[in-house]
Order: C-alpha cells, then structure tokens, then sequence
C-alpha cells in the first residue's frame, strides 16, 4: 500500500496534491512504527521531501539491506556489475612502488572482497561489517585475523589510536553521508605515515546528496578538505 501510494503520488504530482500527502504520511506512520528504520523507510522521506535530515540510511536498516544481500553478492557485484573497486585501490596503493602494511583495517569489508584483493600486501588484516551474514562469508575465506560486528563509526572511537598502518573502504562511503567524522577516526587510529584508501560516488554540485539509488555522492570538496 505504501509503494502503491508513493507511486500514485509521483505520477499526479501537484495535480492529485492529496495523494502525494498520503504517501508523506504512510512512510512517516512506517517509519514511526519501526524506531530503528529497519524497512528504510527514512529514503523514502527523504525522497519525497519530507523530514528526513542526513543521515537517512539507519544501521538498522543497511544491516537487514546486506543479512539478506549476502548470499548473491558476490555473484551480483563481480558477474553481473563488473565490480573493479578493491583493483582500482589496489591500483592505487601500489602506484609508488610496492609496499607491505603490518595493520590493516577493512571498513565495511562485506564478503571479503577488498580483504582478498589485498593479499601478501597485509600482514595482519581486521575486517569490520554491521552485517553478520556477510562477515560469515568473510570468515570463510581465511584472510582476516580478526572479524568485528560493527558500524563503522562506533569501530574507530573504540579501536586503539595509531594502531593501523592502512585502513580501506570500498564502496563503503555511499552509505555513509556527512564523512568528516570517520576520516577524523581513521586519521585517529592511523600511525605515522599510514595510509588511507577508499572510493566515493563522486557528484557535480555541492556538499553529499542521497541518489535515486539510495545511495550518497560527495562533491570533490567533501573529499578535499
């Protein structure tokens, strides 16, 4: 009922302007029932213009997205996407000759894609995943000492300071909006001389918007200062 609504009130527009009204109070009744925005319900708002501030993609709710993405997607990414974003940073971290990182840290390591295309490049590697579906099938791979249940931000305000010497997010910060607080983190747990690595959605305006895909994009300034 509530798709059916969002989609009646898309197509009147400001014809039908009530419809429009009753899908902005279906997502809002949604979203009131589930507290912790396990349905994501906060995207929807956010779409329809309605109260919803950054950041919208609730922890809850990208857990319950990846516990039931887990199974295919490996399959959907690397076969059906052509997913290259653990190459491209790889690509990146060697552009300067190859180097060997003692502590690593995978945020958002998911199924252990990145984590695997590290390889010999990491001594000790911590991968760290709000989705326990996804960290199984981590697990199983064999190339993390140490796999954490966590978001991201609580990880890094926990974890040691300079105790990594690189820390890699691949498709990781199109979940995340404002990024200031978890490149303080990073930078926080960084040793001297560590590395960062990590992709973005990248957008032409200004500031982080929140796509059709449900997804954030940064402009380059959110990145570059």
């Amino acid at each position: 009922a509530r798709e059916a609504r969002y989609a009646a009130g898309a197509a009147a527009g400001t014809a039908e302007p009530g419809l429009f009204q009753a899908a902005l109070r279906a997502y809002e009744t949604a979203r009131d029932l589930d507290p912790e925005d396990t349905l994501g319900m906060l995207v929807h708002l956010a779409r329809l213009g309605g109260d919803a501030a950054l950041p919208v993609l609730s922890p809850a709710y990208l857990r319950a997205l990846f516990d039931g993405y887990a199974g295919r997607f490996e399959r959907h990414l690397v076969e059906g996407l052509g997913y290259c974003g653990p190459a491209l940073l790889c690509a990146a971290l060697d552009a300067d000759g190859p180097r060997r990182y003692r502590d690593a840290i995978d945020l958002g390591c998911g199924t252990g894609l990145m984590g695997a295309a590290l390889g010999p490049r990491v001594e000790r590697l911590t991968g760290v995943d709000l989705a326990p579906a996804m960290l199984a099938l981590a697990r199983r791979k064999g190339i993390y000492a140490r796999l954490v249940e966590a978001g991201i931000d609580g990880f890094l305000a926990e974890a040691p300071a300079a105790s990594a010497d690189l820390c890699v997010a691949a498709d990781v910060f199109i979940y995340v909006g404002a990024l200031e607080g978890v490149l303080a983190g990073i930078a926080r747990v960084l040793r001297p001389g560590g590395r960062v690595a990590f992709t973005v959605q990248s957008h032409d305006g200004a500031g982080v918007v929140l796509g059709p895909d449900g997804r954030y994009a940064h402009a380059d300034a959110c990145i570059a200062k």
